[in-house]
């Protein structure tokens, strides 16, 4: 995996701040509940879990860019339409 740009949430947006590490991430993935019939999104909690490493590396630099950048991407790929 390629190294991200962003590699922490904390952030100088406004006059708040913001921490999060990747254990309080990869406990919130572990808090989904497995046997539930998927979201909006289609993948299931089993999927999310599969390779929680990784997941937990992709959503901390995301977090990280969007505190950053103050700007939240664009609904891409929807399931739905």
């Amino acid at each position: 995996m390629r190294e991200a740009k962003y590699t922490s949430c904390r952030g100088r947006s406004s006059d708040l701040e913001i921490s999060c590490d990747r254990g309080e991430i990869k406990r919130a993935i572990g808090l989904l509940v497995n046997g539930k019939a998927a979201g909006q999104d289609g993948i299931l909690a089993e999927a999310i879990k599969a390779d929680m490493d990784t997941l937990t590396d992709m959503l901390y630099s995301l977090l990280g860019k969007i505190w950053l950048e103050e700007v939240v991407p664009a609904d891409s790929g929807r399931l739905d339409t």
